[in-house]
């Protein structure tokens, strides 16, 4: 317990958006109390029925995600509520609230947003498909990734506890399977702020995964505290007790970008620069739809000073390790040729020396 807390408390994707007025955090307070009151063990307790009528009908409307998790637990319900006609009507009733208050949210709302180009176009990257297994992997990845953190460590910590406790969680295993479910189709989208309520569920599952661990074997207790104080010790979120949290800003890069490319440089971007590069430029009423050309990804494996003359552009989500090892990447280009606001990193780098000499500025 003492371990998820202390990830939990030092997160940075939390910590960010704890400091905005936005749903983002909503929908973490919302995943807390829903947990919270599925372990109150509703089955045995009548009086807790209508509150959960009541919930299931109106936290969709304030929070979307709210539906997976409730969707998880209504159906764990089911299978552990005893089979009497009786009962079975009691929580049939009870869902068929929630799916009823659920259909007009989603006539009223979401089906529109569902077949918008917005939804289709800017979040195109941050969806689960098997026909792209690379993308999907490392989306998943990601969702670890911002849960304990982008170390091998905070890796291995991650899958090992997932692994071992989804089974000993399953309405929160549910809630994020139903999420994932929902990507697969493209009705959700994984990108970080909107996974955000994902973090608790996800260190809920690997914390009690590891808990298995150290009740069957208790060496692997030593072994948590080594990778607790690993990921404490490197986590920069601690930092912001004494400076302040900088978020990625790409716009202003883009607004230099338009006024240094009069000769209309190709675009090309990485994977998180790639929907905000949508937003602000291809998007028709883009604010620089008519100054910049369309984008062009950034591939994963050839040297990116093979690729020019183009502006490559990197942007970051919840960590800026990418932006700064873009940096180093670039390092041998001369700083006249870079552009580096809070976040987002861009370079004009230009076409590579014929004898396959990179520039070296």
């Amino acid at each position: 317990r003492l371990t998820g807390m202390t990830l939990f408390a030092i997160n940075p994707m939390l910590v960010r958006y704890a400091s905005e007025v936005k749903q983002y955090g909503c929908d973490v307070l919302f995943t807390l109390l829903i947990v919270w009151a599925a372990a109150k063990d509703p089955i045995r307790h009548p009086r807790y029925r209508l509150p959960w009528l009541l919930a299931g009908v109106l936290l969709p409307w304030f929070s979307m995600p709210s539906v997976f998790l409730l969707g998880a637990t209504g159906l764990f319900w089911l299978w552990q509520n005893p089979r009497t006609l009786r009962n079975l009507l009691r929580w049939t009733t009870i869902i068929g609230g929630w799916l009823l208050s659920f259909g007009g949210y989603f006539f009223l709302i979401l089906r529109h947003d569902i077949g918008s180009d917005y939804l289709q176009n800017f979040h195109q990257p941050y969806f689960l498909s098997f026909a792209e297994p690379a993308r999907s992997v490392q989306l998943l990845t990601e969702l670890l990734k911002q849960s304990v953190g982008y170390t091998a460590v905070a890796i291995g910590f991650a899958v090992v506890g997932t692994l071992m406790g989804g089974s000993r969680q399953p309405v929160v295993a549910g809630g994020i399977g139903l999420c994932l479910l929902a990507s697969l189709v493209g009705y959700y989208t994984l990108i970080g702020r909107t996974v955000l309520f994902t973090i608790p569920l996800l260190l809920l599952v690997i914390v009690a995964g590891w808990d298995w661990l150290v009740q069957r074997f208790a060496w692997s207790i030593y072994l948590v505290g080594l990778i607790l104080i690993h990921l404490v010790s490197i986590d920069t979120a601690i930092s912001h007790l004494w400076q302040p949290l900088a978020f990625s800003e790409t716009r202003p890069v883009l607004a230099q970008i338009a006024d240094r490319n009069s000769e209309r440089y190709p675009i090309r971007t990485n994977q998180w620069a790639q929907p905000i590069y949508w937003y602000y430029v291809e998007r028709p009423g883009g604010l620089f739809h008519e100054q910049l050309p369309k984008q062009i990804p950034l591939p994963a494996q050839p040297d990116p000073l093979t690729i020019g003359p183009a502006w490559h552009i990197y942007a970051h989500l919840s960590t800026k390790e990418a932006v700064r090892a873009a940096q180093n990447r670039y390092a041998s280009l001369p700083d006249s040729l870079k552009i580096h606001t809070s976040g987002t990193f861009a370079v004009l780098v230009p076409a590579p020396a014929k004898n396959g000499v990179k520039p070296d500025g």
